[in-house]
């Protein structure tokens, strides 16, 4: 598979919010998400090769309990950097943005591992959240996957990754934007030690 990596800048904490920073190279224990911080992926294959790429590296480093947030607009290719992210634990069932349903759960027997996928474009008040298990499903194990995360951003705790995907602008329809070309980076958020 041929993808190009894509040298990102030199700053390696970025302030986002009061005691929270962004750490674009590595995690704690100095390890890698990436080889660079953010990749360009030319098709949904390459997509979903980085997204298996990403939970390879979250699983060594977090285990089962990993919560990752995936940014984007619409068409930005967070489903399928999930599918692929799935396709590398074994799962060859369909993979579909739980848009309407708000949550799709795979339990991979075959690794006694659970994945969350939750889509929250269509909530309007977190208190929703409440009605569907969120707090019950993150005190749980199992990897937690968000898209659309600032939609529950009081319920998501840290340390989590976040994975911004983000596609050329211009005049595209929703078809057009699919199989785009898109850059993908993951960061690592952590509270600030003070």
């Amino acid at each position: 598979m041929n993808w190009l990596p894509i040298k990102a800048s030199e700053v390696c904490w970025q302030a986002t919010w009061p005691n929270i920073y962004q750490r674009c190279f590595s995690l704690k224990d100095g390890s890698s998400l990436f080889s660079d911080s953010m990749q360009l992926s030319k098709s949904d294959a390459e997509t979903e090769f980085i997204g298996a790429e990403i939970l390879r590296n979250c699983l060594k480093i977090f285990g089962s309990s990993a919560v990752i947030t995936l940014e984007g607009p619409l068409g930005a290719g967070k489903t399928t950097l999930v599918r692929g992210m799935l396709r590398s634990l074994g799962y060859e069932g369909p993979v579909k943005s739980p848009t309407f349903t708000l949550l799709e759960s795979y339990a991979l027997a075959n690794r006694s591992l659970n994945v969350f996928h939750f889509d929250l474009y269509r909530i309007l008040d977190e208190l929703e959240l409440e009605f569907i298990g969120l707090e019950e499903i993150l005190d749980s194990d199992g990897i937690k996957l968000f898209e659309w995360p600032e939609r529950a951003s009081n319920f998501l705790m840290l340390p989590r990754i976040r994975i911004v995907l983000d596609i050329p602008k211009g005049p595209f329809s929703e078809q057009q934007m699919l199989g785009q070309e898109r850059t993908i980076s993951a960061c690592f958020l952590e509270e600030t030690q003070n």
